[in-house]
């Protein structure tokens, strides 16, 4: 059974790690069933329903849920979803009720505003466990209140789990915008701690999560990882967008906490060595800070084409037919271990990649696997302009899908997780 809250139609790189997983543990012979939470009830930050297709025949349990975020959504925009914000409530500028909630968020809604799911679905997964179907629990976080779900159905029915943290849990870059009071913080790193001891396992997306995870159990060997990757099948069927002028792309989430003055300068300056004839498009897609938004747009000579929140399918497109694509890492305590869901994604179109943060993270070392890719920290705005001006006087239009890190696909990391769900079932049951 896994514990996840979100799934289709809930869109974003959260929903995605599992979606995938599903996809082809159902191909490799693993029953699964999904617990989540009814649409109904769900706050989604975006939906995207082309991932519908991916999980096609895979049983699903939906629950009610309290949200109330909801109710933050409706105060904020009148809307009870599209005020639903990504990740943390953004305080920054912002009005003193939305202040408040954050105070609130930080201090007294823990570990998250998710929290209030866990009665729904903890009795319509015991009931699923009476019935006798199901050997082994996953729950995924963020929101890690999923964890706090299967950690009661663990300690209920003995049943072997495995926790997986798609980002850190009590060192996520948002929190410092919450307001949190030592008590608070105490509170979350003790939910934290239980959680990481309770788990039969502890699965990570990068190395250097794994070893804060580590640091904070007893048994640093029941805690792994396997990274994102990417979907073939789904590289192969969708075509690349065709666009006429050098095409600069970013697809995901870019807020404040991203080192995204690199991105306005460096842009600036490519855009002032244009000579006649040249043309500079970039195009956005995915969450994107108004003030950033407003910056890039006032560069001159360049065109900015904002798509707004897209499905997964679209976004393959964008990306499979730039010229030159930016990823951005969060600035945090953490960002050497941050792997964006799209690192992968954008390693397999073939085209170059312009990397933004730390030179020994993770990502890093990941994208200098791959030739013609280039990692840089803030302020190295020249750095950044000869890169663009190389990537524009090498354009050729050809783009080939990078074939060589097989065991990047998302085939390859469903087959390592199977082996782990086998290494966990066969230790709890004595091999039964």
């Amino acid at each position: 059974m896994i514990i996840t809250y979100y799934w289709p139609p809930s869109g974003g790189s959260g929903v995605q790690r599992w979606v995938y997983f599903s996809k082809y543990l159902k191909r490799l012979g693993v029953e699964q069933v999904i617990l989540t939470v009814d649409p109904a009830y769900a706050t989604y930050p975006s939906l995207d329903d082309s991932l519908e297709k991916e999980v096609e025949g895979i049983e699903v349990i939906r629950t009610k849920s309290f949200e109330p975020l909801q109710l933050y959504s409706k105060m904020t925009t009148g809307n009870k979803q599209t005020g639903v914000p990504y990740g943390a409530v953004d305080t920054k500028g912002k009005s003193l009720f939305q202040k408040m909630s954050a105070f609130v968020r930080g201090n007294i809604v823990l570990p998250d505003a998710r929290k209030y799911w866990k009665r729904y679905a903890y009795s319509a997964a015991l009931d699923l466990i009476n019935k006798g179907a199901i050997d082994l629990i996953i729950s995924t976080g963020p929101p890690h209140s999923t964890h706090l779900i299967a950690q009661a159905l663990k300690k209920h029915t003995g049943l072997p789990w495995i926790a997986d943290f798609r980002d850190p849990w009590t060192e996520v870059f948002y929190n410092k915008d919450l307001y949190r009071t030592n008590w608070a913080i105490r509170k979350d790193e003790k939910m934290e701690k239980g959680v990481i001891q309770a788990a039969d396992a502890v699965l990570c997306v990068s190395a250097y999560t794994a070893e804060l995870v580590q640091a904070k159990t007893t048994d640093p060997k029941k805690v792994s990882t396997i990274i994102n990757g990417y979907d073939h099948e789904l590289f192969q069927r969708i075509p690349a967008n065709t666009y006429s002028d050098f095409t600069i792309t970013y697809v995901g989430y870019l807020g404040r906490h991203h080192a995204y003055q690199l991105f306005v300068d460096g842009i600036s300056a490519v855009a002032q060595r244009l000579t006649d004839g040249q043309r500079l498009s970039l195009r956005l897609a995915g969450r994107i800070d108004t003030a950033i938004l407003e910056q890039l747009e006032a560069i001159p000579n360049c065109t900015v084409v904002y798509e707004g929140v897209v499905d997964h399918e679209a976004a393959i497109a964008m990306i499979k037919g730039a010229d030159l694509l930016l990823i951005s890492i969060p600035v945090s305590s953490y960002s050497k271990g941050i792997i964006t869901g799209k690192l992968m994604e954008y390693i397999a179109t073939g085209n170059p990649i312009l990397l933004v943060g730390e030179q020994d993270s993770d990502a890093a070392k990941i994208l200098n696997e791959f030739p013609g890719n280039l990692v840089l920290e803030e302020g190295e705005v020249e750095r950044f302009a000869e890169f663009c001006a190389q990537c524009y006087s090498t354009r050729t239009g050809k783009k080939e899908i990078r074939t060589e890190h097989a065991s990047y696909t998302r085939e390859a990391t469903a087959r390592q997780l199977k082996e782990l769900i086998h290494v966990i079932s066969d230790k709890t049951t004595g091999g039964k």
